[in-house]
């Protein structure tokens, strides 16, 4: 028998515990992620900007994973953190939703932080494996955006 019962269905505005425990999970997994990201950069020789950029009073809403400098460059990057393929590759899951809100991010950022910035979106993917060792994969210039 479930241990959900028809009778004990949860209300529109009562989480569903299954639901917090996994989103819980996620979030801590995607943390762990970016940590790894940041590492990585740094390894790469990046300085970190900004980790989860959000811009105040800017009107717009949403945050950057993380934003860092390599050479003259200013990366606006996205952290993909993945146990399985089953979902798709972790680069899909930047839509055109969420290139158009980093496009609107980049543009606060650019506004906060100075006219004519030379800009690139990335993508940064970590996979973690049957042996917990995590594999990361850095898409320059993943996509594009007009700004």
């Amino acid at each position: 028998m479930s241990s959900r019962s028809s009778s004990h269905k949860n209300s529109p505005l009562t989480p569903d515990p299954v639901r917090v425990i996994r989103g819980e999970r996620a979030r801590t997994r995607g943390a762990l992620g970016e940590d790894i990201a940041v590492a990585f950069l740094n390894s790469k020789g990046a300085q970190i900007l900004h980790r989860n950029w959000r811009p105040k009073g800017a009107g717009v809403r949403g945050e950057c994973d993380i934003v860092a400098q390599c050479d003259d460059i200013f990366c606006f990057i996205e952290v993909k953190t993945r146990q399985s393929s089953d979902f798709g590759e972790p680069q899909e899951a930047v839509d055109t939703a969420k290139r158009r809100q980093l496009e609107r991010l980049a543009r606060a950022w650019i506004a906060l932080h100075g006219d004519e910035q030379t800009l690139r979106f990335d993508i940064i993917e970590i996979w973690w494996g049957e042996n917990k060792n995590p594999r990361v994969a850095w898409i320059e210039g993943a996509f594009e955006i007009r700004i």
